[in-house]
């Protein structure tokens, strides 16, 4: 009869282990610096970033204009100010609703594409047909909302790393390339795949190289429960209840 070995070390699956592993710490086997979330919203957009494996070290990601409105909330409106002719952004956010009053006041608003608050477009009951031309405030032009889409991340990236590398001449440090950047967008439970689907291939499209799509109930839980403390800690049958309450809708998870 054989005799247990009591000091035999338990069999572990390492691929499996690792795959695990990247599930929740989806940026590992990545050279990755900073991890930048960006929360894709109706009203406007917003980010904050931290170094891997310090979430601690969160810090929101600010500057995004002048306008008082930006500096209050530390987010951006989710607009685009578009050349008509070149189909080239001129600005986003509160900087281009500006730009575009004042061209309007000056009649020189027919160079121009404004569009506005374009995410609920993402979430319609044709689920094959996605990539549906947006209407600009002038009523007659359109852009495809994957262009819209790609234009508004592409601007997010680049205020993003300005702001970063920003801080990083302050401190002395190097610049952080984009390539060293996990990038984490938020969005909607409801959405389906294909909507989902269609924000990864504009992300890719606004040269993200290394990101993952978060759930917005689900991300929003980590920050809450991150946020605690180490003494916090949920029991056995408890319950959470997350209500994000954006600028064009209000949504519950539990």
């Amino acid at each position: 009869m054989q005799a247990n070995n009591q000091n035999a070390k338990p069999i572990v699956d390492d691929d499996k282990h690792d795959e695990d592993a990247e599930l929740v710490q989806p940026w590992l086997g990545y050279d990755i610096d900073k991890i930048v979330s960006i929360d894709f919203g109706s009203f406007g957009f917003a980010a904050s970033f931290c170094p891997v494996g310090v979430p601690t070290h969160l810090r929101i990601i600010q500057d995004w204009a002048d306008q008082r409105a930006a500096t209050e909330l530390n987010k951006n409106l989710a607009a685009l100010l578009i050349d008509k002719e070149t189909k080239q952004t001129i600005a986003m956010g509160f900087e281009a609703e500006e730009m575009y009053m004042r061209a309007q006041e000056k009649k020189e608003d027919d160079q121009y594409m404004y569009f506005a608050h374009f995410k609920p477009y993402l979430y319609s009951k044709d689920h094959l047909e996605k990539n549906i031309p947006v209407p600009a405030a002038d009523g007659v032009s359109t852009l495809p909302l994957a262009d819209l889409i790609t234009k508004s991340l592409e601007a997010v990236m680049q205020h993003s790393l300005n702001y970063i590398n920003g801080l990083n001449q302050l401190a002395g440090i190097d610049d952080t390339d984009a390539s060293k950047i996990f990038w984490v967008i938020s969005v909607p439970a409801i959405w389906d795949e294909m909507s989902k689907e269609m924000m990864k291939h504009c992300a890719r499209q606004s040269g993200m190289r290394h990101f993952e799509l978060g759930s917005e109930p689900v991300v929003s839980t980590f920050y809450v429960l991150n946020s605690q403390g180490k003494e916090f800690q949920l029991r056995e049958r408890d319950k959470v209840m997350i209500l994000d309450c954006g600028g064009g809708t209000i949504d519950a998870a539990c």
